[in-house]
């Protein structure tokens, strides 16, 4: 009996041994898996890196090449044919069908010609085509003018009739906009148009839909508007920012936390204000579903969804914080941490009242469902 339970313990101590060196065996597996897959994801932000970096200075590139070039536009450029016979001669290239031919002539008009007569030329070509031609033509002249000569630009097509050949200017103009001119820009223009529509807005919202990072479109926000008192509102660059980056639904949570951290107060407001009007939260007692925002905030750094939560409280506007409990309460079907962790933030700023507040028509900014959550959790 003795023999067999010694036995018996042999044989569960060599089990156990056994599944020890298994299961270190197994560990060290993992790890090694681990350790080779962090080496990935390192490689992968480096490639990024890489590649961000890359863009950017094929970018810087392409700019001081055009620079080079339209500060090079010959001086006897006014001694060429004549404005009215370049146009007949247009004229017959089109209608020969000879395009080309029609095409670098004009790219060489918007580079070489008074600047008097380009502005004629788009005027001419408004009446003529006002289509693909007129806004080639005045891409050509955006791409190719000194940076002053193209808000010249801006400002003799505000004059015209039509705000057509504009739409083109700032589809154009926006490539030539870089954080250390954005200033410039945006301070000469944001006077011309009209409201809401004003020029130096719609700039600097294409400019701002070029990036691919919450940290250049901060620069380029922050850079244009320093020193504007009082600031303008920034609606098409607001909705830039909203509605630009489908594949990135952090984009515009990111851009208000930098915000807030640069003092852009108003600014960070306008984004918020514009999120929830281009996505709505109006329609959640009738059906909408929020949860593009939610996944949104969801997908958010702890750090920086903690400082999107203190900017919402510190605002104390009872709308923005309705939306934001809102999303965050019916967005997350059961899973109500996040609204929790809003709700907090609420409560450190002795804002969470905000939630029961009414508007002017009387009616509350919140549902009654999320009135009663948060009234069964604060008291």
């Amino acid at each position: 009996m003795t023999t067999v339970a010694r036995h018996s313990g042999k044989s569960s101590q060599i089990e156990l041994r056994r599944e020890r060196e298994s299961l270190s065996s197994s560990r060290e597996a993992l790890l090694r898996e681990i350790g080779r897959l962090r080496e990935d994801v390192r490689e992968a932000e480096r490639m990024r890196a890489e590649a961000v970096q890359h863009s950017s200075d094929l970018r810087e590139r392409v700019l001081c090449l055009e620079k080079e070039l339209s500060e090079s536009r010959p001086a006897g450029a006014a001694g060429e044919i004549p404005l009215e016979a370049l146009k007949g001669q247009l004229l017959r290239m089109w209608e020969e069908e000879n395009f080309p031919e029609a095409t670098r002539d004009l790219t060489e008009a918007a580079w070489a010609r008074p600047f008097d007569e380009v502005v004629e030329l788009v005027d001419w070509l408004m009446g003529k085509d006002g289509g693909a031609k007129l806004n080639a033509f005045v891409a050509d002249v955006c791409r190719l003018r000194p940076v002053e000569e193209v808000i010249r630009f801006a400002r003799e097509l505000d004059d015209l009739a039509s705000d057509h050949p504009l739409v083109g200017w700032v589809a154009a103009a926006a490539s030539r906009v870089t954080k250390r001119n954005v200033h410039r820009f945006y301070v000469e223009l944001r006077g011309i148009g009209a409201p809401p529509a004003r020029v130096g807005d719609r700039l600097l919202a294409a400019a701002v839909g070029l990036v691919t990072e919450p940290s250049e479109a901060v620069a380029l926000l922050v850079n244009a508007t320093t020193g504007m008192t009082p600031p303008l509102p920034l609606r098409a660059t607001a909705r830039a920012v909203v509605v630009g980056r489908l594949w990135d639904r952090t984009f515009p949570f990111v851009v208000v936390v930098q915000l807030v951290k640069e003092g852009q107060m108003f600014l960070a407001s306008g984004i918020i204000h514009d999120l929830f009007k281009r996505h709505g939260v109006t329609g959640v007692r009738s059906g909408y579903d929020p949860s593009r925002i939610f996944r949104g905030i969801e997908q958010l750094d702890t750090p920086t969804r903690d400082a999107l939560f203190a900017f919402v409280a510190e605002m104390n506007s009872s709308r923005s914080a309705g939306e934001f409990a809102e999303v965050l309460f019916h967005g997350g079907r059961d899973d109500l941490r996040l609204l929790d962790q809003l709700l907090d933030a609420l409560e450190s700023h002795k804002t969470v009242d905000l939630l029961f507040a009414a508007e002017s028509s009387g009616e509350r900014v919140t549902s009654t469902e999320l009135r009663r959550y948060v009234h069964r959790r604060h008291h």
